[in-house]
Formats: C-alpha cells, structure tokens, sequence
C-alpha cells in the first residue's frame, strides 16, 4: 500500500473514532484494537496508531486488562433560541454538581432569558487549559459577553488573551496580580466561609464532626478547607 494511503486510512479511521467518541458517554468502553482492525478493514499497527494520538489528545484511556474508554471532556450546550435578539451570553463553568454551581446556573439561564439573550454553555473538565472556551469565542457569532466559573486560578496569559476577546467578561475568581482591569472580578472569602462553618459547630459543642465536599479540591475548595483546619487549629482539635 502506498504511503499516502495509508495516511488516508490512517486519517479515515481517527475522524470515525472521533464521530463515535462524540456520541458516546463518558466511561463507555471501546471496542478492542483487534475488533477495530477487522471492523474497518485496516491493520493493527494503523489502529493502534490512532489509538494513541486520541489518548495524547485525552479523548480516550487506556486501562491495562480492561479496555479502553470515553473520558470527560469540555462539552459546550446550547439552549439557543434564534427569536431571541439580545445576543449570545456565553456561560463557562465546571462539569461536576455542586448546589452552588447549580443556583448560578439557574440564575443566569433566567437572567439571559429575562434580557432576551441566548444562553450557550461550555462545561469545563477540572484539567481544562479553556482552549474550547477561546475557540468557541472565535467561531460563534453575536457574543454579547462571557460569565467564567471555573475550579482553577487564572494565569496572567489566560488572563491577558480573556481581555483580548474584546466582550464583556465576569469571572467569579480573585483577579490574579497580572489583571489588566478589562475583566470584571466578583468572588467570595472561601477560606471565611469554611472557617465561620466549623467554628459554629465547635462552639455549639460539635468534636465528631465529618467533612464532605461537593466540589473537586481545586482553588476554591482548598480555601474553604484551610478555613475549616483553622477553626479546627484554634480549638486544638
């Protein structure tokens, strides 16, 4: 077979995975290299191959001795509506359930609706570099502005290309020290929030207390146990 073949079969092969990643739930198992080789006609070597560029790009994984499966990845949902003139209001925040992300949900689709405003969100993995968010912002058309949740601080690069967007953006995280001023920054004291929680259980006579978060222990939910140990600390428990 010709090398340029084979870089067609090559490249035939990954965009069908890819369509049926897509359509697949996360955690769904995919069929073995061998069953993909005679499935679509290609040899082993060409599959595995493929296999290994959708692993690098974090489509699939690899578990020894069980198979090879979807994992999660950025998911953009729209719940557009095209009699809505208002524009387009992009809602970033990340894939996991908390009440808390769930209520600022709820209360920005109402808010978008109330000002005639389409809703377009973007679900955010906890190792997201927001390139989904940055190409979705390049692609669609009439982004009237941007509300940023997310469970990891921002860099001073993702700041600055966030304000090259040239929309209005609210990011509900402490501006980072590199923080031109063209983002608006609303956040709340999570290592106070944790503290003032525990120290109300403590003083009330509380000493087996039990810690269950809804949230990844990234940026925010770090702080919230800081504050927690702190009260903790103070009442030498």
């Amino acid at each position: 077979m010709a090398s340029g073949q084979r870089n067609t079969r090559h490249g035939e092969l990954k965009e069908m995975l890819l369509r049926e990643i897509r359509n697949s739930g996360i955690n769904t198992r995919l069929p073995s290299e061998n069953e993909l080789s005679r499935q679509f006609g290609v040899c082993r070597a060409t599959v595995n191959k493929v296999m290994v560029e959708l692993e690098r790009e974090r489509y699939i994984i690899r578990r020894r001795g069980k198979g090879t499966f979807v994992i999660p990845r950025d998911q953009k949902l729209e719940n557009g509506n095209p009699l809505l003139g208002g524009g387009r209001i992009v809602s970033v925040y990340p894939d996991f359930f908390s009440y808390s992300d769930w209520e600022m949900t709820h209360r920005i689709e109402l808010a978008a609706l109330k000002n005639n405003c389409e809703l377009v969100s973007l679900k955010l993995q906890p190792d997201s570099d927001l390139e989904s968010l940055f190409e979705l912002l390049e692609r669609e058309e009439r982004i009237a502005g941007a509300i940023i949740r997310i469970g990891f601080n921002l860099t001073g690069t993702l700041v600055k290309r966030l304000e090259a967007a040239g929309i209005p953006m609210v990011v509900l995280l402490p501006p980072p020290p590199e923080s031109g001023g063209k983002l608006a920054f609303v956040y709340g004291d999570n290592r106070r929030s944790g503290y003032l929680k525990m120290e109300c259980l403590l003083r009330h006579g509380h000493r087996r207390i039990g810690y269950v978060s809804d949230q990844p222990l990234q940026s925010a939910g770090a702080l919230h146990l800081e504050g927690v140990k702190q009260a903790l600390y103070e009442y030498k428990l």
